[in-house]
């Protein structure tokens, strides 16, 4: 005799393999967490080669890791070995990240690598590169964005370096009113931000001055 059976609900399994697939990314998530966790505990005790060791041991051979994290993961190497002044292997890596990044398509996430590639290149004296990564974060951050303060920042540096005074003055004083046009009244950074655009009022006086002279 046969006996009926119902067939299997095929929705009610694709559901239970989708959750699956859910279960194994958060699990994934939550692990890569924890690793981060733990390399900025190494990096606040002042340990950059074992953080980075760890990160290459752990992280890069991963291959379960998506594109977005295994990008994250080459970022914190970026910052690791910059710190280290391991220069060359800090470019490597962000330009590893940007070219994971630029694979995900979401241009947002360019910002930080791109400023990140400005601050190495300033350090290496390359002075035109920090000037077109600058600006590329620039194009990409929303104009109320704090972040577009670092890019200033850079850019002023590298006219100060060249000694080029005035045009420093400029962009340091474009990164201040950045953050003093997004900083709360009540900031704790506020005080500090509007004591900056005096002192660029003051440089601005005694570079006139200077140039009377001559």
């Amino acid at each position: 005799m046969n006996i009926y059976s119902p067939p299997k609900d095929t929705s009610e399994s694709a559901n239970s393999n989708v959750q699956q697939q859910r279960d194994k990314h958060n699990t994934l998530f939550m692990y890569n967490l924890l690793f981060v966790d733990i390399l900025l505990k190494l990096r606040r005790l002042g340990e950059n080669e074992k953080s980075k060791k760890f990160l290459e041991g752990l992280f890069l051979k991963e291959s379960i890791l998506n594109n977005h994290e295994l990008a994250n993961c080459f970022i914190k190497l970026g910052v690791v070995t910059f710190e280290l002044q391991q220069l060359d292997k800090s470019l490597e890596y962000y330009n590893t990240a940007l070219d994971l990044q630029e694979k995900l398509g979401i241009n947002q996430n360019f910002s930080f690598v791109y400023q990140a590639l400005s601050q190495v290149y300033l350090w290496k004296e390359e002075y035109n590169l920090p000037l077109q990564y600058s600006r590329k974060s620039l194009a990409v951050l929303p104009v109320d964005h704090r972040s577009r303060s670092t890019s200033f920042e850079v850019i002023d540096d590298v006219y100060r370096d060249k000694k080029h005074l005035i045009r420093a003055l400029h962009y340091r004083q474009k990164s201040i009113d950045t953050r003093v046009c997004l900083l709360e009244d009540n900031h704790s950074q506020i005080g500090i931000a509007y004591n900056n655009k005096e002192l660029i009022y003051e440089e601005k006086q005694k570079l006139s001055r200077s140039n009377e002279i001559l």
